[in-house]
């Protein structure tokens, strides 16, 4: 505490804890674990992240020596790959209606 004192009032009775108050266990634990999971990103956001990491591998592999263009090339075959899988998620996940059947 500060100046070496302890946290603690000199009043009785008043005495205070700095921490955290535990308010009990949870009923259901598994929930409780999953809401400390990160949210999942939605299919706009992780093709939107693929793009970007495309982009800027091709931004790399301008300044790249030649040897090293191959990686890139590799790696932008691979976010390609990703994304065309993503794609076939998404497609598969949307219920089709029979407006868009047609």
């Amino acid at each position: 505490a500060a100046g070496g004192k302890p946290d603690t009032s000199m009043h009785p009775g008043r005495d205070f804890n700095m921490g955290a108050p535990v308010l009990g266990a949870p009923v259901d634990w598994e929930q409780a674990i999953k809401n400390l999971e990160p949210v999942p990103e939605t299919f706009s956001q992780q093709r939107e992240r693929i793009l970007s990491n495309i982009k800027s591998m091709k931004e790399m592999m301008a300044d790249a020596p030649e040897e090293e263009k191959g990686t890139f090339a590799a790696g932008i075959a691979a976010e390609v790959k990703f994304l065309q899988k993503l794609n076939e998620e998404e497609d598969e996940s949307s219920p089709v209606t029979d407006s868009e059947a047609v």
